[in-house]
């Protein structure tokens, strides 16, 4: 326990007095001790000849923009003092540096498992910035406590609830739409499988390259006209609606995930599949469960409680949260991209999301349509099976598929 402490401790110092100071543009040391900031440091190449350092640094960074680190900024810093002014400048200005700060944050992501990141070029200096001012407000919470003082219930943060809500909407969204405006969960009404048809898809799962709410989108596209996800064909949204558009996506998603628990118990069994009972249901659960306590949503019997607890500040907290975890959410190429033309004739030419932790619920197989005549093969899609151990080994003797 002292040893994790001490580690939590020292990383809350490395984020406090060093990463946010410099995101910040508050950072004291040799590095930011710049006469004039505005001006472009020159390079003097000989006694009467000096061009900018603008002419050197950006073709070398260029260059190296998927191998130099903090580390090179560094060294270029003590080669001169002009060289030491346009480092000073790249640190402080926030659209340069973009894949350096990218790495830093991926290997932040990566250190605490916050989620599977779909969109690298989405994540920037800000972004960052935000993911280490909760990091170190989580920290506080754990080393600062007063003598005595009992350990806190950990807070649900933005970066808790973003990766999992992000998973869940591509793993949703992988779902066929159909003609007569229904959803047939993952394929399984064809072939030996019973439809399943749901409303048509209750929310747009993605958000704009900028974290913004797609507002006025439809979910058509040029080549499918048809293919819209939702009342939004009926209820298009202006700008100034943000909260009626939040407040309607967070209780149609409720609801989808309730109907989608109940079918999948329904109907698969999960007591005797690990896929879904360890991981796919406790994720679906988990998912809504956090962001109802990061929006501080308490109990309700109706929709309409429901609604009224969802207030503008809830809102403007769930747009922050978007746009500061942009980087793990679907874009809307992505989740069009999962339209399928003709299914029934083995026309399936969507391109699934990766689903980060869901990403192994459900596997690709193929279902023959003719037995004589291979190529009418039609591609399935159906969940993953891994079976208790003592259902295993009955299976395996028996020398029986769990799946047949």
């Amino acid at each position: 326990m002292e040893q994790m402490k001490e580690t939590v401790a020292a990383r809350l110092e490395c984020i406090e007095n060093q990463l946010l100071p410099l995101l910040n543009g508050s950072f004291r040391g040799s590095l930011t001790d710049s006469e004039e900031v505005g001006t472009d440091p020159l390079v003097h190449l000989t006694e009467d000849i000096s061009v900018p350092t603008s002419a050197f640094l950006p073709h070398a960074i260029e260059g190296a923009a998927a191998d130099f680190s903090m580390a090179d900024l560094c060294s270029w810093a003590l080669v001169c003092s002009s060289w030491a002014g346009w480092v000073r400048r790249l640190l402080r200005d926030p659209t340069a540096l973009r894949w350096m700060w990218y790495r830093l944050l991926l290997g932040h992501i990566n250190e605490l498992d916050l989620g599977y990141v779909r969109h690298p070029e989405l994540a920037t200096r800000s972004c960052y910035r935000a993911t280490l001012m909760e990091q170190a407000h989580r920290d506080a919470g754990l080393v600062r406590r007063a003598p005595g003082e009992p350990p806190r219930p950990p807070e649900v943060l933005a970066c808790d609830v973003a990766g999992g809500l992000a998973d869940v909407w591509a793993y949703l969204a992988n779902s066929y739409y159909h003609e007569d405006r229904s959803v047939h969960y993952h394929h399984f009404c064809y072939n030996e499988y019973r439809p399943h048809p749901q409303d048509p898809f209750p929310f747009l799962p993605f958000v704009n390259a900028d974290g913004t709410l797609p507002l006025e989108d439809t979910g058509r596209t040029e080549s499918h006209p048809n293919n819209t996800f939702l009342h939004w064909a009926e209820r298009k949204y202006e700008a100034g609606e943000e909260v009626d558009y939040v407040t309607d996506l967070i209780v149609n998603m409720f609801d989808l995930i309730n109907q989608y628990t109940r079918w999948v118990k329904r109907e698969h069994d999960p007591d005797r599949n690990l896929k879904l009972s360890v991981v796919l249901l406790p994720t679906l659960e988990t998912v809504y469960g956090q962001l109802f306590q990061f929006l501080q949503i308490g109990d309700f019997s109706s929709e309409a409680e429901f609604r009224a607890q969802i207030t503008e500040a809830k809102v403007n907290k769930f747009r922050a949260m978007l746009k500061d975890y942009v980087y793990f959410f679907p874009q809307k190429a992505e989740v069009m991209g999962t339209y399928h033309d003709d299914p029934e004739e083995g026309d399936l030419v969507g391109k699934p999301i990766h689903a980060g932790r869901l990403e192994e619920v459900l596997e690709e197989v193929m279902e023959p349509m003719d037995d004589d005549d291979d190529d009418d093969d039609l591609r399935m899609i159906r969940f993953q099976t891994m079976v208790p151990m003592g259902e295993a080994a009955m299976f395996a003797q028996a020398g029986v598929d769990p799946m047949d």
